[in-house]
């Protein structure tokens, strides 16, 4: 329940976005949680469906028919040809008669009702996504937008003095970001506007998302125009009931077919869907929900756009915050509107222009002028001292190096950022560890009552093992998305599916059997929790049982009663790798979690707590690099662990057999769900897909049937009695659905893994790229230069110095932590690195036994070993 919580709180109005994201990404989504929660638990847990049945129905025939209309489609057939306008109590003049043939009862079939839930649940997802991307991938330009929107918000009620201390934190992270990126990348497509663009993405993403759902509604429910939410709506406003019209029927009728005696009997009873009365309200509200985004989200997306291609409307929009500064006061008009221009164009650049609309409509204007302020005055006075470059209009590079080698002499007030969360961080990473005998009335009853305390006992055991799981679940900082992706977000979503599946299966009915009429209420019992704990067997309607047992034997199925601890299972088996990660990692010396979180610690934006973690970070992974190197491999028992340490490749290796581990969990879950569903198909998610595209059920394809029989002998007068009865299993109906959704899922996360796991083998076995990675930082901070000498010294520096584990977690900090702490982190090794090479280290002083010691020494000092003088 606390891990529930916590992924409810986690879902929550950032500031990182505007009003219409989160009409998309939190209150669309909160709301079709809601939705989704309200059938799921009428249709799981209520009785979404009633029918009216023949007086001779026995009640656990009736709750068979009743599990299997839901779980089958019904038809909608209209009462009459016309509808008598003003008394409703007249008797019906010209009834409807039921087709005798099945095909036009079949054309008449309507089975949205039982996809509802998971149609919901996939809209929430489908809107939940594109906010994921954003957050996860804007970290890469270096600039955390929603630690910066949430710190203006924070800012924006605190006092003027420690206001404008703040902003001007803020303005020199975004000013030194802007300047990293343009010498970091160079000039092309993403340079200064990769925030910009990931954020029209995902407006774009918007757009084709509400349009691709409104749609998707129209096929979902089976409707011929895509105008009809504004029928519905009509008819309901004019009275026109379903009755007339067929929107959502509450009354349908249901076919079902049951083996008695060797014979095949159909019967039609008529059924009352409640659970319709709710959908009817939820699709209509969808239907202008989704064309009211739809136009919203358009509007929104031409609105951004129009501020990147207009630059007047940039200059206009940073004039407004520069009316009373007294830089415009001393500049004529036409000099502070090219100043203006170019700081637009060099200091803001795209994507500072965008940080500040951001800014300005979440936390207002107060925030935004004095921002653009400070931004302002850094830019004045740069180019004061620098005049000739400004104007001169050079490259970036050269224009902003006074930033780069000035950064963060002023404003040493860290304000809400104290050095808490840094030492903290400092700290914690210093410190970084069923045969009864005779079938009696009573006894069955108590050997009923047995198998539900059995049942619900293992259900007990099977929640506490899924809430110690995800207690333990957490995403971390130490490895990329893909990795997360297998071992945080999969495993969540098994575990999800197998805490429903196992509400229903023993909490729930999950099986209902059509039993003879003299069965009493207790054998009906024991026979439906028999069927459920032995395997039945699946059989078309128009076959014959088969005389031979062994035949009946090798058509069962028996996976259902498996599939809550199959679902835990794969979960786990998705998280192993990362606990093998979490577990060995350390072996190397090196605290991969710990190195990482402090340079993804939000602290860092404030300049002195950024420089200590640096500091820390390089000092450790320095200190640990060369005890690797001083490693011997001789005499120990995993020498080759020992090996891989002393060559500086242990950590990599074993990050690299991660991701092997990652490629054979998918493959081998592909072989359990063959085996273990007994499919027909090696790739049975595409056939699977392809029968229920033709419209080939499962009374035909024999995928998940919902309809199976089952034989059970009983001891009744010291003789042997066997029993055939036909049961429904309800619980098929969500299997399908999860392994379907598993399927498809574990197919696109296989090919991600896959390339995921070449690409890191090219970038880290490869020293071309290990050295292009290195120099690149290094040339944005100044420490070298294109020529071949050079690029020898960083050669020698990746060799000798870093090797593939140290390149390995600069690589993970920059994917993880941005640029700016990757350049300063490499800088850093490298200033220590350099200095060495020119101020060597002394030769070592000389062993023990060449020593020679003065036999003079006093008493208190004699056991003081002090080698001789020269004595020239």
């Amino acid at each position: 329940m606390d891990k529930l919580t916590q992924y409810l709180s986690s879902i929550k109005p950032y500031r990182d976005c505007d009003f219409i994201d989160r009409l998309n990404s939190f209150y669309t989504v909160i709301g079709t949680v809601c939705f989704a929660v309200l059938v799921s638990g009428w249709s799981f847990v209520g009785t979404p469906i009633q029918c009216w049945f023949p007086a001779y129905f026995k009640g656990w025939w009736i709750q068979y028919s009743l599990d299997y209309c839901y779980v089958q489609n019904t038809y909608f057939l209209p009462f009459t040809k016309s509808m008598p306008m003003k008394n409703y109590w007249d008797l019906i003049r010209n009834p409807i008669d039921i087709p005798e043939s099945v095909e036009k009862r079949e054309e008449r079939l309507i089975g949205y009702y039982q996809w509802v839930p998971f149609i919901l649940a996939l809209v929430a997802v489908c809107f939940w996504m594109p906010m994921a991307f954003w957050r996860a991938l804007n970290m890469h330009s270096g600039i955390s937008v929603k630690t910066v929107c949430d710190m203006t918000s924070i800012v924006e009620h605190v006092e003027p003095l420690s206001r404008q201390n703040n902003v001007d934190k803020i303005a020199q992270l975004l000013d030194h970001s802007t300047v990293l990126s343009a010498r970091l990348h160079g000039r092309n497509l993403f340079t200064g506007r990769y925030i910009l663009l990931l954020y029209l993405a995902v407006k774009i993403y918007y757009v084709i998302n509400a349009i691709m759902l409104f749609f998707m509604l129209q096929h979902f429910l089976g409707v011929d125009d895509s105008f009809w939410g504004a029928r519905v709506f009509y008819n309901l406003v004019y009275g026109r009931q379903w009755e007339e019209t067929g929107n959502f029927p509450r009354v349908t009728i249901c076919d079902f077919e049951v083996r008695e005696l060797g014979n095949v009997h159909r019967h039609s009873v008529q059924c009352v869907l409640m659970i319709n009365m709710f959908n009817e309200k939820i699709f209509l509200f969808f239907w202008w929900w989704f064309a009211i985004l739809a136009v919203l989200n358009f509007v929104n997306l031409l609105c951004w756009i129009a501020s990147i291609i207009f630059d007047s409307f940039n200059s206009s929009y940073v004039i407004s915050y520069l009316e009373d500064t007294n830089a415009r006061l001393e500049m004529s008009e036409n000099e502070f509107l090219l100043n203006v221009q170019d700081f637009v164009k060099t200091c803001l650049q795209p994507d500072g222009m965008f940080l500040l609309r951001l800014i300005g409509t979440n936390s207002g204007d107060i925030v935004s002028k004095e921002l653009v302020n400070s931004m302002w005055k850094r830019y004045i006075s740069r180019k004061k001292s620098n005049p000739k470059q400004l104007d001169d209009d050079q490259s970036m590079s050269e224009e902003n190096e006074p930033i780069l080698q000035n950064y963060g002499d002023n404003n040493n007030n860290n304000g809400p950022f104290t050095d808490d969360s840094a030492s903290s961080s400092r700290e914690d990473f210093k410190e970084s560890s069923l045969n009864p005998d005779h079938l009696h009335p009573k006894r069955a009853v108590n050997l009923h009552a047995n198998l539900k305390i059995i049942i619900r006992l293992k259900f007990i055991h099977l929640m506490f093992f899924v809430d110690s799981f995800l207690r333990a679940l957490t995403p971390h900082n130490d490895d990329d998305l893909v990795d997360r992706v297998n071992y945080y977000y999969t495993p969540i979503i098994i575990a999800f599916f197998s805490l429903t599946l196992s509400a229903k299966q023993y909490v729930g009915q999950p099986i209902q059997c059509w039993v003879p009429a003299q069965f009493t209420g207790a054998w009906e019992q024991y026979t439906e929790n028999y069927c459920f704990v032995q395997n039945t067997y699946f059989l078309q309607l128009t076959n014959q049982i088969p005389v031979d047992y062994v035949e009946r034997d090798s058509r069962e199925i028996g996976y259902y009663q498996w599939v809550p601890f199959i679902l835990a299972l794969q979960a786990f088996l998705f998280y192993l790798p990362c606990l093998i990660w979490r577990l060995t990692n350390w072996y190397s010396g090196i605290s991969v979690l710990g190195i990482t979180n402090m340079a993804v610690d939000a602290g860092n934006m404030d300049y002195e707590t950024r420089k200590k973690n640096v500091k820390t970070v390089a000092q450790h992974i320095r200190q640990s690099l060369y005890l690797q190197r001083e490693l011997s491999t001789n005499g120990k028992l995993f020498g080759f662990l020992i090996y891989g340490k002393h060559y500086g490749i242990y950590v990599t290796g074993l990050y690299l057999f991660i991701k092997f581990l990652y490629i054979l969990n998918v493959v081998c879950q592909f072989l359990i769900l063959n085996r273990f569903l007994g499919a027909q198909y090696t790739f049975w998610g595409f056939e699977i897909l392809r029968d229920l595209a033709y419209g080939r059920e499962w009374q035909e394809s024999g995928h998940f049937p919902r309809v199976t029989m089952c034989d059970f002998d009983v001891r009744v007068l010291g003789n042997l009695h066997r029993w055939t009865v036909q049961c429904v299993l309800m619980i098929n109906m969500f299997n399908e659905k999860i392994y379907l959704f598993l399927w498809w899922w574990f197919f696109i996360i296989s090919i991600f893994t896959f390339l995921n796991f070449f690409y890191w083998i090219f970038v880290s076995f490869n020293q071309n790229m290990q050295v292009n990675f290195i120099s690149r930082y290094l040339r944005v901070s100044d420490k070298i230069s294109d020529t071949l000498p050079e690029q020898r010294r960083v050669g020698k520096f990746v060799r000798r110095e870093l090797r593939p584990d140290g390149v390995f977690l600069l690589r993970i900090i920059a994917s993880n932590a941005g640029d700016i702490i990757a350049t300063e982190l490499i800088k850093h090794l490298w200033t220590v690195y350099d200095a060495k090479q020119n101020y060597p280290t002394p030769p070592p002083v000389q062993s023990k036994k060449n020593m020679n010691y003065d036999k003079n020494d006093q008493s208190p000092y004699k056991e003081e070993k002090m080698p001789l003088a020269d004595s020239n």
